[in-house]
């Protein structure tokens, strides 16, 4: 998981200008982010990262996951708790960080 910065990360994900959410999601953590940024109205977009040279052979795919809105702030969203869940509460980050919806915040 990258970490959430100030910077607003705006990149190309399947040849279409997006904010960028994370750059080193698991298949696992880009199905949680699509689901959750979907429900709140959101395209989301996901690429899988190029792997380098110096990888081992059994290294973890890993993607880069945007949404097409680029004025789309993850910081703003998540700490503002702008962010639905499916369950009807607000998105936490602890929810966030640690993929567990059936919190009840």
């Amino acid at each position: 998981m990258e970490a959430i910065s100030g910077k607003h990360s705006v990149e190309e994900i399947s040849g279409i200008r997006c904010s960028v959410i994370d750059k080193l999601a698991s298949a696992q953590r880009v199905s949680f982010l699509k689901n959750i940024l979907e429900y709140n109205g959101y395209t989301v977009l996901s690429e899988e990262n190029a792997r380098k040279p110096k990888d081992p052979e059994d290294a973890p795919l890993t993607f880069k996951v945007g949404v097409t809105d680029v004025t789309f702030m993850l910081p703003i969203a998540l700490y503002f708790r702008k962010l639905k869940i499916p369950m009807g509460n607000k998105l936490a980050d602890e929810i966030y960080w640690l993929q567990q919806l059936n919190s009840t915040k």
